[in-house]
């Protein structure tokens, strides 16, 4: 997966002066080959710190931009796998003041599949990231463990 930092352009998106495709599939520098090869399955924009559209990609192409650094433009389409994070927080690195690359990247099995360690027990599976603590009870039964100011946002599968 992914992701770019859409900052600059989303403001026309929202004026309705480009579409956001226009603005998350255009030409972004510093995209090597080994990471279109690992990554290249979903591009997300990330406009600040929220998901505001996801694309399947489909294709590429590679151009020498005015500075002569590569940019890597994508083909897709609105991706419907990963539509749920749009108007979600970045799932991500976050970008902070001075972030010079508008580009960075996520293992697309750490959303679909999860990468965290699980401890298994007589009561149930457990699992820990970031603070929150997910316990899954031997009957089925879910406990979320939230951080002390954090909030949650649950999502039903459809």
């Amino acid at each position: 997966m992914i992701l770019v930092h859409v900052a600059r352009d989303w403001p026309l998106v929202l004026k309705g002066e480009k579409t956001a495709a226009d603005v998350t599939l255009q030409a972004w520098p510093g995209i090597s080959g080994r990471s279109l090869d690992i990554y290249g399955d979903v591009v997300l924009g990330i406009y600040k710190g929220i998901v505001v559209s996801a694309f399947d990609i489909d294709g590429f192409s590679i151009t020498n931009g005015g500075s002569g650094q590569a940019r890597t433009s994508f083909q897709g389409k609105p991706s419907v796998q990963w539509a749920h994070l749009i108007g979600m927080p970045n799932p991500g690195v976050a970008w902070v003041q001075g972030s010079a690359r508008p580009v960075k990247y996520l293992d697309t099995l750490e959303l679909s599949e999860g990468t965290v360690p699980v401890e298994e027990s007589q009561a149930g599976r457990h699992a820990l990231l970031d603070g929150y603590r997910l316990s899954i009870s031997a009957d089925g039964a879910a406990f979320l463990h939230v951080p002390k100011g954090k909030q949650v946002t649950i999502l039903a599968e459809s």
